[in-house]
Order: structure tokens, then sequence, then C-alpha cells
């Protein structure tokens, strides 16, 4: 539970670092800020995993809901130009939340 902890907090992190990289217009360091960020949030969901109890999913899944929202800000900011990686990465934290979301409701 606490490294699925850590990675969320990383996860934002890196978005936060992302999203001021994209601001700046150094998008190939906010497309590999955006990569750290999936990585931690795959990290996350195995941690989870290997814990194996759903209350610890819930947590989880409503940071990754949130960080698809700050997601979907950041693409309507990015230029059509430069959102290539921004829009695999925002169908990534999708794929991410649909995993977090079936953990939820298993029991």
């Amino acid at each position: 539970a606490k490294r699925s902890e850590m990675a969320l907090a990383f996860a934002d992190t890196a978005f936060e670092s992302a999203h001021d990289f994209y601001n700046k217009g150094e998008i190939h360091k906010g497309d590999a800020q955006l990569e750290n960020m999936t990585n931690a949030l795959n990290a996350c969901v195995d941690s989870l995993e290997s814990a194996n109890k759903a209350k610890f999913y819930k947590k989880a899944e409503l940071k990754v809901a949130y960080l698809q929202r700050r997601m979907s800000g950041l693409l309507d900011e990015v230029g059509v130009q430069y959102r290539g990686w921004a829009e695999y990465t925002d169908r990534r934290l999708e794929e991410i939340h649909d995993k977090l979301l079936s953990g939820v409701m298993r029991k």
C-alpha cells in the first residue's frame, strides 16, 4: 500500500513537471515526464495487485480519475501539432483507470 501511495505521489509530481514543460514550450521534456507518470501509475497498479486488497484500489482510482481530468485540461492547452504523446498518454491513463476500477469492484 505504501509503494502504491509513493507511486501516486511521484505520478502527480511528474504530471506537474510535464505541465510546466509544455507551458514553457519544451515538448520533449514534457513527453518524458508524462512517460514517467504512466510508468509510476503502472507500478502503482502492480503493487496493488500484489497487495491484493480492494480497499487500497479506491484511493488510487480516485487519484487517477483526477489526473485524467487534469490531462484533458492539458490537452486543451497544448497546440494540436504537439498533442501526439499527450493523447497517447490520455489513452493509457484510461486503461490504468479501468484496471483500478476493476480492482475496486472485485471483492
